[in-house]
């Protein structure tokens, strides 16, 4: 079975915040960037599902910002920081 490259990236739960909280830029000094994404909430817990499988474990859609700092870290570090992802809860 072959799986294509994905551009999913992972966020850890203590950067998750609401649309009413204060963002706090705590890297002034490194360049931040914020976009608007689509957020997949997966309710179930799951490895190695097959393509036609893989939505019947979305719970639901959500709006979400999406705040990057930029540096050399790995992706889903610089994107992990507290209170750096924006959803509608």
């Amino acid at each position: 079975m072959a799986y294509e490259r994905s551009a999913a990236f992972l966020k850890a739960t203590s950067s998750v915040m609401g649309l009413s909280d204060q963002i706090v830029n705590r890297h002034k000094n490194r360049r931040t960037d914020h976009e608007v994404d689509l957020a997949v909430v997966i309710g179930k817990r799951a490895n190695l599902v097959p393509r036609q499988n893989a939505l019947k474990l979305v719970a639901g859609y959500r709006t979400g910002l999406d705040i990057t700092v930029r540096g050399s870290e790995e992706r889903s570090m610089r994107k992990s920081f507290d209170i750096y992802t924006v959803l509608e809860l």
